[in-house]
């Protein structure tokens, strides 16, 4: 193995190449801060079967130092994605397997590495960016994780034959229609329930977006709805909701607790719809969860709609996603879409949560401020695309 401080990952490539040969391989890279300007330390290597060859003069003597974290490291983006794909490989080389295996999981990870460079038009010198790079950044810049854009990327190259030929504008339509496919379905569990339950963490806008809905339902569908807030811990969400309900003539009902809970929706009998507000909180309350979860269990029927903001980061989403899982939750409204500049973080999300979208709100106003949607105009909005 040998050590190269060097400006760019192409300069290490050319040096690796010349020292090493056309088979080495790149184990890691990371940036030193310390220096300046910042350079790239970067650890090469031959494949197993090519390094007995090699004078044990030229090989490292410590072991390699691990792959630093992509992000805020002054690399491009390009660069920064291949850091995964050099982490796996390190992980490879301290596991327990035999020289037949680590060859051929080195050379998957070479493969890997050349169609990474190919898709990105940096192999070979070129500097000029194919339909592949371009499609690449621009999931990257609307808030696709680094990890699924390379997958999307990867199964469009493949549809498209990966010809230079193909264009952007067709890489664009098969990237939409990957990004369909992996969408859950529009037609899910909870679809026709009454009782509409919205829960989410502080913040997400759970009251304004109940209201918004509530009008839609009362003023543009002439339904009759009847409205719950289980919220009594902020007063000012009550007189909120209650100045809602006053406006469009319609009940409102508080409930503190299971059993009033349940007397009030049993006091709605005579409604075709009841939207129930709930409490804010962190998503690391579990006895907050669990609490909700005793109530929503104890009246049967009850459709749970979690309420998430693309505003939020992915850890975040993740993290509520996953703990509000407890709940069952049957669909997903994603709010503040007004606020937020990168709609593809909540790509990851949807997919690990496995349930529909079905509105998405966008700004202040009530009642207009709210968009049914189907997965088509979600994966117009990952790409970018606005929905009208």
């Amino acid at each position: 193995m040998k050590r190269y401080e060097v400006s760019s990952l192409q300069e290490a490539m050319r040096r690796v190449k010349k020292d090493l040969g056309p088979e080495a391989i790149i184990l890691s890279t990371k940036t030193l801060r310390d220096s300046s300007p910042p350079l790239l330390e970067v650890v090469a290597a031959l494949d197993r079967k090519q390094e007995d060859a090699l004078p044990s003069s030229t090989r490292l003597q410590h072991p390699p130092p691990s792959v630093a974290p992509p992000g805020g490291d002054g690399m491009p983006d390009w660069a920064r994605s291949i850091t995964g794909e050099l982490r796996e490989l390190k992980g490879m080389l301290g596991n327990d397997r035999t020289d037949q295996q680590l060859r051929e999981e080195v050379s998957e990870v070479k493969e890997a590495l050349f169609t990474l460079f190919d898709m990105l038009g940096f192999r070979h010198g070129s500097r000029e960016q194919s339909p592949y790079g371009r499609l690449y950044h621009r999931l990257l810049a609307n808030g696709v994780s680094r990890t699924r854009a390379l997958r999307i990327v990867d199964g469009v190259r493949q549809e498209g034959g990966g010809t230079e030929e193909d264009t952007y504008e067709a890489s664009v339509r098969r990237a939409r229609e990957a990004i369909l496919r992996s969408l859950p379905d529009e037609a899910a569990s909870g679809e026709g329930k009454r009782v509409k339950a919205l829960v989410g963490p502080t913040g997400v806008g759970k009251t304004t977006t109940l209201a918004k809905l509530a009008a839609r339902f009362a003023l543009d569908q002439k339904r009759k709805v009847g409205l719950i807030t289980m919220d009594t811990y902020r007063i000012a969400s009550v007189d909120q909701l209650q100045t809602y309900a006053d406006i469009m003539k319609l009940p409102l009902l508080v409930a503190g607790d299971g059993e009033s809970f349940r007397e009030s929706v049993r006091n709605f009998a005579d409604r075709d719809i009841i939207l129930v507000d709930t409490p804010g909180r962190n998503p690391e309350d579990r006895d907050y969860l669990n609490d909700l979860k005793r109530q929503f269990d104890g009246s049967p029927g009850v459709e749970v709609n979690l309420l998430l903001t693309p505003a939020m980061n992915r850890e975040g989403l993740q993290v509520t996603a996953d703990r509000f899982r407890l709940l069952d939750y049957d669909s997903l409204i994603l709010t503040k879409l007004d606020e937020c500049q990168r709609f593809g973080v909540v790509f990851d999300i949807l997919e690990q949560a496995g349930r529909p979208v079905r509105y998405v709100t966008c700004g202040q106003n009530v009642p207009q401020d709210i968009k049914e949607v189907t997965p088509g105009s979600l994966a117009s909005l990952i790409l970018g695309h606005s929905i009208h």
